[in-house]
């Protein structure tokens, strides 16, 4: 996610300053890894992480300047 991310920001030049300070602030809060997702210059990230730093991952996204957070549960699915 860090090197796709990475790609998108240094080489298509398709983040924000303020998408890029909110990915920073999530992986150094202990984020597997985060990215801008959509179609680019600007909207949302998603970040990835286990259950006990997605709090902290929470908070210091906010700090970073996001407007809302939201956590997602992956389920196991139907079978």
């Amino acid at each position: 996610m860090n090197l796709h991310h990475n790609i998108l920001k240094n080489k298509l030049k398709i983040t924000v300053p303020k998408i890029d300070q909110m990915i920073d602030a999530a992986n150094l809060a202990g984020a597997y890894g985060s990215k801008i997702i959509g179609s680019g210059c600007g909207g949302s990230i998603v970040a990835v992480s286990n259950i006990n730093n997605e709090e902290k991952i929470m908070k210091s996204i906010l700090e970073a300047g996001a407007t809302d957070v939201s956590k997602v549960k992956i389920s196991k699915g139907v079978f």
